[in-house]
């Protein structure tokens, strides 16, 4: 292996070591209607919107799920499904942001 790409894998390893991230879904857009997805500021609002999706509303850290084996990792810390939906016909565009 060169030189030139064992710098490279080293580079790429030191960087993905430092790699913490997530996101969430901030909208829907199901046949070209928008939907509302949840966001994070939700959990300061008194009566935060019925959202097309997961929230979170009691995760004050917004932190990651690290433990791949709980029932968390199918969306985040204590996540609740959401209590509106997106109607989208059969071979329909969905798109998620």
């Amino acid at each position: 292996m060169s030189p030139t790409k064992v710098l490279a894998l080293a580079a790429a390893a030191i960087l993905l070591s430092r790699v913490s991230a997530h996101g969430y879904v901030s909208g829907v857009v199901a046949d070209g209607t928008y939907y509302q997805g949840y966001n994070p500021n939700f959990q300061y609002m008194q009566s935060p919107p019925s959202v097309a999706g997961w929230s979170d509303p009691e995760n004050l850290g917004n932190g990651f799920v690290n433990d791949y084996t709980l029932p968390d990792i199918i969306c985040h810390l204590s996540a609740a499904p959401g209590e509106a939906y997106a109607t989208v016909a059969a071979g329909g565009k969905v798109e998620l942001q």
